[in-house]
């Protein structure tokens, strides 16, 4: 996914909906979810839908689908282009 607005809502949004396209993935529904990973039901669905979850629960969360987080920068244009000095 590409995040074009750089905030700590849309980060957590798009790492949200990864998670449940993880969970869809592997065919789980959010109470077996939640049984298998030891979380309540309630903070699963927060964590996927972008409400107060703390990080703890998103590591049960990638523990259970045995998936780690990569960050990765992708370039705007396909050609490299020379840097604008930005005056201030």
């Amino acid at each position: 996914m590409i995040i074009k607005k750089f905030t700590y809502r849309e980060v957590r949004r798009a790492l949200g909906l990864e998670l449940m396209k993880l969970r869809w993935d592997y065919c789980v529904k959010l109470k077996q979810a939640a049984h298998l990973s030891g979380i309540d039901l309630k903070k699963i669905d927060a964590a996927e839908i972008v409400r107060g979850v703390g990080a703890k629960n998103i590591c049960c969360l990638l523990n259970l689908y045995d998936a780690d987080i990569k960050i990765e920068l992708v370039s705007r244009h396909s050609e490299k282009i020379p840097l604008k000095k930005q005056y201030k």
